[in-house]
């Protein structure tokens, strides 16, 4: 829950995306596979949530970062 460790794996993908060039659903395929403990769980609660709304997945790396945003970045931190 450490909004610098956030941050970091945040850069050190976006690094990784500006090198690589792959699309938008292999971005999201591989930060997904890059999640571990409690980002793993969230992310697979918020796939389950949107589908069980009839809402269509998340199809950007920055849409992915900004959910991750919500929950891991406090309103306040700047």
């Amino acid at each position: 829950m450490n909004p610098q460790v956030f941050l970091d794996w945040t850069s050190d993908m976006d690094h990784y995306f500006d090198w690589y060039d792959m699309s938008d659903e292999r971005r999201i395929r591989l930060a997904k596979m890059k999640l571990v403990s409690q980002a793993r769980q969230y992310w697979t609660n918020v796939e389950k949530l949107m589908k069980l709304r009839n809402q269509g997945p998340i199809q950007t790396w920055d849409e992915m970062k900004m959910k991750f945003q919500k929950q891991y970045l406090p309103v306040s931190y700047t």
